[in-house]
């Protein structure tokens, strides 16, 4: 594919950037927070871990809606860029919260 963003890939590809990984077991409470600089660069760390910590995010709808409060939060403070995030918690995670 010869369009700019898959040329973009490919140079960035290419460095030699080699992923890292880690095996083990999940703890049932974990929750995992995967966003964009957007997003790392407008919430705090502090923020984003008192928002998502297991006992304060007992159901799926609140997970999201402090979520989409963070991101409004980035926004308010300029965030231009993108302001993207995904949190995770493993399967069963609600159970016992």
């Amino acid at each position: 594919d010869s369009s700019a963003a898959s040329d973009v890939y490919k140079r960035q590809a290419s460095g030699g950037i080699r992923p890292a990984y880690t095996q083990g077991r999940i703890p049932k409470d974990a929750v995992y927070l995967l966003c964009c600089d957007g997003f790392w660069h407008t919430v705090r760390e502090r923020e984003m871990y008192r928002a998502l910590q297991p006992h304060a995010v007992k159901e799926e709808r609140l997970m999201e809606k402090r979520l989409r409060d963070m991101a409004v939060l980035g926004r308010k403070r300029g965030g231009q860029d993108d302001i993207t995030a995904l949190a995770v918690r493993p399967p069963g995670g609600y159970e016992n919260a």
